[in-house]
């Protein structure tokens, strides 16, 4: 068998026992050529060459069928042959690194939060912009460090913090689903630096693939690696790719976890007030349980431990009086960090919404919003340190598709009605009910910093 048809056959997408299959087949097929001396030189020649592209054929519509392609991306992936560094990570995160994140976090929310139900991963978009960093020179790197770092990180030392977060977060979550997956495609005529791509392996453990973006297939090969990394949850990112782009980057995270304390009593409806002011019958979830919270006659706070024990849901509401966006414009860094640090534990009878958003949204306008442009600019962009091409290399979007469910582990919501969740005298703990907007967090204990955070406004709207 040739050296050009082996290489032909790795080419192509199958699993090691069909590749060897149809290996032993052809040279089964080509021994008997071989052996025969009633057959012309040119006829054996035509007959392997025929029966060879009818086996490469039959091999690859039985696979197809069959869905291997569906979970594999049709690219060449990067990253084959770059090794991770060996680096020692920090024993701790500095407070000049917390306070950075957090300051973005909540800057980058409070620009999302302008619209309805948004829900975004800020954990998973300064990872992806981490990656940026390290392909940035002159003002595009300028801007994106001074976005994530506003307390004077160098970009050495962010590289080495989001590493020891990320693997705080992995290792604490044995029993979770804690999914965080970045990737950057190029386009074929990029000549690609091996040192970016090593700091990134090293660093943010990211996927990088060379792609025709204008081939009619890699849309298809983009939805299969979100789909995959996503546990099936995202299936379909995109359907088109600008025909000027130079380079996609996405960012996705998926997450799913137990409550410590699950939801026993049932879902029942009751009247949510939403943003527009109109009442709305919703499912909540009840229970009473001994957690940390705060009520006051400002803002009703609560903090709900996820099973694994590291990871906890806040929910923060102000008073009916108090618009939620105004509420949100007086968080920073600070505020968030008092009102988590207040919670006292207390026995209290909850009343939470049931809910499940699903977000998907381009940053870049947001990013633009706080000082990180030019990136996105074919003209002014930076980005030599990634390589080399024709043209210059610039970031056509960022985009971050997320999914967050709320509710009850097991249970299914019950078709029972009632005006009210619970009625007076079934018990004397306080009771706390999220009945109209609130902001929630996903956050990690150990630094309160937020994995995911949402503003809900209405728990029937996905």
């Amino acid at each position: 068998m040739s050296d050009k048809f082996k290489k032909d056959l790795d080419n192509i997408k199958l699993n090691d026992n069909l590749k060897n299959k149809t290996a032993d087949m052809i040279k089964q097929t080509l021994y008997k050529e071989q052996t025969s001396r009633n057959v012309f030189f040119s006829r054996k020649s035509f007959i392997f060459a025929i029966t060879s592209f009818v086996l490469i054929i039959l091999i690859v519509v039985i696979t197809v069928i069959n869905g291997p392609f569906n979970n594999s991306v049709n690219a060449r992936d990067l990253m084959q042959g770059i090794s991770s560094e060996n680096i020692t990570l920090k024993d701790k995160l500095s407070k000049e690194f917390i306070d950075s994140t957090s300051e973005f976090s909540i800057s980058m929310f409070k620009e999302l939060s302008k619209e309805q139900n948004v829900v975004y991963s800020p954990t998973s978009l300064y990872l992806a912009l981490g990656t940026v960093l390290n392909g940035a020179d002159g003002s595009t790197k300028d801007e994106i460090l001074k976005t994530l770092s506003k307390y004077g990180v160098s970009e050495a030392d962010l590289n080495i913090y989001y590493k020891t977060l990320t693997s705080r977060l992995s290792k604490n979550s044995n029993s979770s689903v804690l999914n965080i997956s970045n990737s950057i495609w190029y386009d074929d005529d990029l000549n690609i630096d091996n040192n970016f791509l090593k700091l990134n392996k090293t660093y943010y453990e990211t996927n990088a693939y060379k792609l025709d973006l204008q081939s009619d297939n890699a849309p298809k090969s983009i939805n299969a690696w979100i789909n995959k990394v996503t546990n099936n949850k995202i299936n379909s990112m995109i359907d088109t790719i600008d025909k000027n782009a130079v380079m996609l980057m996405f960012s996705t995270i998926c997450f799913n976890d137990a409550w410590k304390f699950p939801f026993t009593e049932g879902t029942r409806k009751a009247d949510f007030t939403a943003s527009d002011n109109k009442s709305i019958n919703v499912n909540f979830m009840s229970k009473e349980m001994n957690i940390k919270s705060i009520s006051t006659e400002t803002e009703q706070i609560i903090s709900l431990p996820y099973k694994q024990g590291n990871l906890s849901f806040i929910a923060m509401m102000p008073n009916e009086n108090t618009n939620i966006r105004d509420y949100i414009s007086k968080l920073d860094k600070d505020t968030l960090a008092t009102k988590i640090n207040s919670l006292q534990s207390s026995n209290i009878h909850l009343i939470l919404p049931k809910f499940q958003v699903e977000s998907k949204k381009s940053l870049n306008n947001n990013l633009s919003s706080l000082g990180i442009s030019t990136i996105f600019d074919e003209e002014k962009a930076n980005l030599s340190k990634m390589g080399s091409t024709k043209g210059n290399i610039f970031v056509k979007d960022i985009t971050q598709n997320t999914y967050i469910k709320v509710g009850e582990k097991g249970t299914e919501a019950s078709t029972a009605t009632k005006s009210e969740v619970i009625t007076k005298g079934i018990s004397q703990a306080k009771i706390i009910n999220f009945n109209h907007p609130f902001v929630y967090l996903i956050i990690d204990d150990t630094t309160n910093l937020p994995l995911f955070m949402g503003v809900m406004d209405n728990p029937n709207q996905k």
